[in-house]
């Protein structure tokens, strides 16, 4: 394994309601992983995780942009490519 990798984690055509499904899914999953690190640093430390809760209100307005983008292929019987690639490198 090099210390640079990537993965496909998304390659295909969807229609709107697969596009809606797999793209809320993964952002939402973002959102409960930010919520929970919140949480659970508050909890622990009491600090607020204010790069957390930033990041928070950015997904949900990607979700919110998502889903205007998928609601207009809806409407015009579009389909949505979607690609969504991770790369991950090995650091010091």
């Amino acid at each position: 394994m090099s210390d640079s990798n990537n993965f496909k984690l998304i390659n295909g055509v969807f229609d709107a309601i697969e596009a809606r499904e797999i793209l809320t899914n993964i952002i939402s999953s973002k959102i409960q992983f930010h919520s929970i690190r919140v949480f659970s640093i508050s909890e622990r430390f009491g600090i607020n995780d204010q790069v957390s809760r930033e990041r928070i209100e950015q997904l949900k307005e990607t979700k919110i942009e998502l889903l205007r983008l998928i609601e207009v292929a809806d409407r015009n019987n579009k389909k949505l490519s979607i690609t969504s690639n991770i790369d991950i490198r090995l650091v010091d």
